[in-house]
């Protein structure tokens, strides 16, 4: 396989040096190829011991005192307090160089090869290492020492923080997460000469990693002359997928095609193509053309706003997290999927339900909030609740409205209900698998809502809906308590609650089933409370008429920042993964919060819960189902 590689750019390499005392004989033919003019070396950083600063000053004078030569490269000296800060000191040097390349020593006129590479190379095994003898070819090394010659980018901060008492180890093993077949360098051939820049013979690099990106509209394609051209791409977004095997594109294919649906696309210049059953997909692997992370986004046709990627245990996604530290990546959003939720990726059916009486100004607000989110080609039906007293101009917003993400559904009661039955019965589940959003009228959602459902309910299985099993279980537990069958309506079941006096309200009898059964809510938590919907309380059937300065008082307190699709033109403003870590925490390490605010557990919570289920109903026997209202009350005859 030949490899076309040029060589680097003129003045893009920086020289690195350990000097020590008995380094001094020596130092004037250590630096003699650095005291000529020279097309590629731009600086050269030597560091010493502090103890022998002053003598490497002077000696570094006299040396240069010497030269005829004035425009040599930079010379600077980095001093280090102590042995112990030798290997930090390294780092700190690669992080000060402002050009893109480092050199460990000689490799002058190096090769614009993405990974460290020198003659000194190493294989690690359980006892020991070995070192990697030269042949006529490059070899594969799991770590280099010095000298060699590597990229800037791959000096991270995150390196330093993994940089110990074996450097060069550490730096290998950082390195080769940067790498699909887990490299950390290669050994020159035993006669450089060989080394041609313009063909050089390499079989390290037919990797078996493939990378999907979906691009129905800006497919790279060559007309007959053979030059490449490229369509207008999407406003949508440009998403790309980076899996580590073919089996994870099959499993990912629904999805992808549902993205390529509406419209977002990512192109490379190096392409096949995949297809299923739903699509054709433009793919890519990396290969000898884009052997790195790096080289691959830099072939794509523009930077992508979202790489989907596995989880963080899959090293791909811990080479991304590095590689997007980078310009120009700063904008694009990480997505890490487990690649146990890929095939349930398309499970959960998401319902929007939407209350709405005769506000129709409030209506077209949240439907247009609504219709300007993101979500990632997802079908999402809409179900929109008109109470019997809508009027004329809300039926009107209703019948012009459009949704093009699925089904709508429009239910307009013949009898007043109020507002207890519009939200209870605007929604139920058809299945385990269907989820609800039930949104009143007032409400204004963000353009992330449904990427904040989506994250949640695949990470946690529960989220910022209801879930079905739940919903069912408030139905019936509604049915029983406006029954009266096991206590009076008027019974307080939470104690010393506000919610006690909404006795027409159904979050009254939804905060007691929470309550009893110990259930708890997921809540996002960003800064600035910036929020993924927000209430303007606006006057109706829990808001009532009352003097302007008391309601603007209160209407202040709920009027939270929503967050905006993208925070590059309101840096203020969190992003969707602006989470510790990028993603979201363990279920384990959320704290849970009881109704009034204060720090508990679910322990406590379901403690409590059952406790007063036995002061209410004097029943104190074992609830063996979830989810059952009936047994909950101990009402098992109740029908």
């Amino acid at each position: 396989m030949n490899l076309s590689t040029p060589p680097i750019e003129n003045h893009s390499l920086t020289a690195i040096l350990p000097i020590l005392s008995h380094s001094f004989e020596g130092l004037e033919v250590l630096l003699s190829p650095f005291l000529v003019p020279s097309d590629t070396i731009r600086e050269v950083i030597l560091i010493c011991p502090h103890t022998i600063l002053s003598d490497a000053r002077r000696v570094l004078k006299k040396i240069l005192s010497y030269s005829d030569t004035v425009d040599h490269p930079n010379i600077s000296l980095l001093p280090y307090t102590s042995s112990s800060f030798y290997n930090s000191t390294l780092t700190s040097a690669a992080f000060r160089v402002r050009t893109e390349w480092v050199l460990k020593a000689y490799l002058l006129s190096p090769l614009s090869i993405s990974l460290p590479v020198g003659p000194n190379g190493f294989l690690r095994f359980p006892a020991n290492s070995s070192r990697i003898l030269a042949t006529s070819d490059l070899k594969v090394a799991e770590y280099l020492i010095p000298p060699f010659v590597a990229p800037t980018h791959l000096f991270s901060r995150t390196f330093s923080d993994l940089a110990d008492s074996d450097t060069w180890l550490a730096f290998g093993v950082h390195v080769a997460k940067t790498h699909l077949e887990t490299i950390g360098g290669l050994v020159l051939p035993s006669d450089i000469k060989n080394l041609s820049c313009c063909e050089q013979n390499s079989r390290l690099l037919s990797l078996d990693m493939t990378q999907i990106e979906h691009n129905p509209t800006g497919i790279l394609t060559a007309d007959n002359d053979g030059r490449t051209q490229k369509r207008p791409a999407s406003a949508s977004g440009r998403f790309v997928l980076v899996v580590p095997y073919l089996e994870d594109v099959h499993a990912f294919m629904p999805i992808v095609c549902r993205l390529q649906s509406v419209g977002h696309i990512a192109s490379s210049s190096d392409t096949m193509y995949c297809s299923s059953e739903d699509c054709t997909l433009q793919c890519s692997t990396l290969s000898h053309t884009a052997p790195t992370f790096h080289n691959w986004l830099d072939s794509l046709d523009a930077s992508p706003d979202v790489v989907f990627a596995l989880d963080a245990q899959d090293f791909l996604s811990v080479t991304f997290t590095m590689v997007l530290l980078h310009e120009p990546y700063h904008k694009t959003t990480l997505i890490r999927l487990p690649r146990a939720d890929i095939p349930t990726w398309n499970v959960p059916e998401i319902t929007i339900s939407v209350i709405t009486d005769h506000r129709p100004h409030s209506l077209q607000r949240l439907l247009t909030s609504l219709t300007h989110a993101r979500y990632f080609g997802e079908r999402v039906g809409l179900r929109i609740n008109l109470e019997q007293t809508a009027d004329v101009e809300t039926l009107r917003v209703v019948q012009d409205f459009e949704w093009p993400r699925g089904d709508v559904y429009i239910h307009h009661r013949i009898i007043h209900g109020g507002l207890l039955p519009a939200v209870v019965e605007s929604w139920y589940p058809n299945s385990n698998d269907s989820y609800g959003l039930l949104l009143e009228d007032d409400i204004e959602v963000s353009p992330l809502f449904f990427a904040w459902i989506k994250m949640t309910v695949l990470r946690y299985r529960w989220g910022a809906v209801y879930f079905p099993e739940h919903w069912r279980e408030f139905h019936d537990y509604l049915s029983i308590r406006l029954s009266e069958y096991s206590m009076k309506i008027h019974e307080n079941v939470v104690p010393d609650i506000r919610s006690n006096k909404w006795v027409k309200s159904w979050k009254k009898y939804f905060i007691e089933l929470v309550y009893l059964r110990g259930y708890v809510m997921l809540y996002p938590n960003y800064a600035n409370f910036t929020s993924l919907s927000i209430n303007h309380l606006e006057i109706g059937s829990h808001v009532k008429d009352q003097p302007e300065k008391e309601y603007l008082r209160k209407k202040a307190l709920f009027m939270l920042p929503l967050m905006p699709l993208t925070n590059t033109s309101v840096p203020l403003f969190p992003g969707l993964l602006d989470l510790p870590e990028q993603r979201l925490p363990s279920l384990s390490s959320l704290p849970v919060l009881d109704l009034m605010g204060k720090l508990s557990s679910a322990s406590d919570l379901l403690e409590r819960g059952t406790k007063r289920r036995t002061e209410l109903t004097s029943c104190s026997a074992t609830i063996f189902l979830t989810y059952d209202a009936r047994e909950l009350m101990c009402l098992q005859a109740f029908t």
